[in-house]
């Protein structure tokens, strides 16, 4: 086992952290622990595995920090050629995780014919290379955010058996850049492996080339599945694999498709939020059923239902309001002198007395030359 424990960690230009077992040989492999404070920086082609050239499996790696840069060729791998699986990569990173395949160097001083395969290639990989007859290894990270640029590769592929199982769980944003990749992807007759991302966003930025893609799909056998949660998904989505796209794919060629599977909150951002008025109108205040010849003196204001619209981000009730479905009462037209109700048309007076009738009752009042009309609103 190798364990390296420090502030900061450095690999540049080539340098090797290896426990790895060569062809030929027997006996298991080592892990790898690094433990970083602060920053573990790996660029400029720095490798840290943990491969198997033999019959056993490949050790595992661990991967402890508050950054994470895997730059310009740098790989951490865990990867078989053999009968063995590939061993595990498990990453607990406080703060960012970024894999920027810029300025890559063109060759490798490294004779593992397994380096040799993905020399020009940076990120994680957990893969099974030919030859191999086994599966592809386990990636799990636990991060802040995920940055993937520039080819920047997530891979648990494998030639044989199944691809490894990718666990992303990132408290943030996953961004993904120029042809970068999320894989577990299987070839010839090998089964794809499974993908479960947990994050608030998932952005593709828009590229040219192959795209960014998430993927865990198969040739002759059957695709992986892929489970993705999270808030919103940014210029990607399911689809078939397409040049110039940013695609999740989980199908198979010849075998049966994955299943892909996006839970994101029901919100559909096409629907638009609703229009408020900018200016508001406020009832003037109205005294019962008073009758006014005075203009504007009451009016009615029609402010529509239910108040301001549901929060975008809560979720949806039935907003179920008191509806009063009564019939009105009816207005009622006597003379304060007892006699039966008019049925001609009367014109309207202003009240401009009250008086309490025979049952104790308040009614408003007008005298003219002609008549007494008494207004009453409702019943008693």
């Amino acid at each position: 086992d190798i364990s390296i424990t420090a502030n900061n960690i450095s690999l540049d230009n080539f340098a090797l952290v290896s426990s790895n077992a060569g062809s030929g040989s027997s006996g298991t492999i080592g892990s790898v622990t690094l433990d970083a404070n602060n920053t573990i920086s790996i660029s400029s082609g720095a490798v840290v595995d943990a491969l198997t050239e033999n019959e056993f499996d490949g050790g595992n790696i661990t991967v402890n920090a508050r950054n994470l840069n895997i730059l310009s060729g740098g790989k951490i791998i865990t990867g078989s050629e053999n009968i063995g699986d590939a061993g595990n990569i498990n990453l607990n990173i406080r703060e960012n995780l970024v894999i920027n395949n810029q300025n890559s160097p063109n060759d490798s001083p490294f004779d593992e014919p397994i380096l040799q395969n993905i020399e020009l290639q940076t990120g994680l990989f957990a893969n099974t290379f030919p030859g191999a007859t086994s599966n592809g290894g386990n990636i799990s990270i636990n991060a802040q955010s995920i940055d993937l640029q520039d080819q920047g590769s997530i891979s648990a592929e494998t030639t044989s058996g199944s691809g490894g199982n990718i666990n992303l769980i990132v408290n943030d944003t996953i961004r993904m850049r120029n042809n970068s990749l999320i894989s577990a992807r299987a070839f010839n007759e090998a089964d794809g492996g499974n993908l479960a991302i947990d994050s608030r966003f998932i952005i593709a930025f828009p590229s040219s080339g192959d795209g960014s893609d998430i993927i865990a799909n198969a040739e002759q056998g059957n695709g992986g599945n892929i489970n993705i949660n999270a808030k919103s998904l940014f210029g990607i989505e399911e689809r078939s694999n397409n040049p110039n796209t940013n695609d999740i794919n989980a199908s198979s060629k010849f075998g049966l498709d994955g299943v892909v599977k996006i839970d994101t909150p029901e919100i559909n951002p096409n629907q638009g939020l609703t229009e408020l008025l900018t200016t508001f109108a406020v009832p003037k205040p109205l005294q019962g059923c008073q009758a006014s010849r005075e203009e504007d003196s009451s009016s009615f204001i029609n402010t529509g239902r239910g108040g301001l619209p549901p929060n975008p981000y809560e979720s949806l009730d039935n907003s179920n309001m008191f509806v009063d479905v009564q019939l009105p009462g009816k207005w009622t037209e006597s003379s304060i002198n007892n006699t039966s109700a008019s049925t001609k048309t009367e014109p309207i007076v202003e009240a401009d007395k009250w008086v309490i009738n025979k049952n104790g009752n308040v009614e408003l009042v007008a005298n003219n030359d002609l008549d007494t009309i008494v207004w009453k609103c409702g019943d008693p």
